[in-house]
């Protein structure tokens, strides 16, 4: 939604999350750890805004419904390619 995107480091978002790119991970279990970034993103609205940005970019780029859509395709015309490719070369 455009707003700065705080996950914590454990589980699928901090595989996905770049620090200070995209987004925040913080400590899971500290409060202390949250609260640090919670000051860094108020105490720079102006960076904190484009890094929000660029988070909803790539929301949009690769987890939206047609981003979806386009990687599934891309696996079924892999596999059968694949299937053509081993028909051939038994045929």
């Amino acid at each position: 939604m455009g707003t700065p995107t705080v996950v914590s480091r454990t589980g699928g978002l901090a595989e996905i999350v770049e620090p200070g790119r995209d987004g925040w991970l913080v400590e899971p279990g500290d409060p202390e750890s949250l609260c640090d970034t919670l000051l860094q993103i108020f105490a720079a609205p102006k960076h904190s805004a484009e890094v929000a940005a660029r988070g909803r970019q790539k929301v949009i780029d690769s987890y939206s419904w047609p981003a979806i859509a386009r990687g599934t395709l891309l696996v079924y015309e892999q596999a059968l390619q694949q299937q053509v490719q081993e028909v051939r070369e038994i045929g």
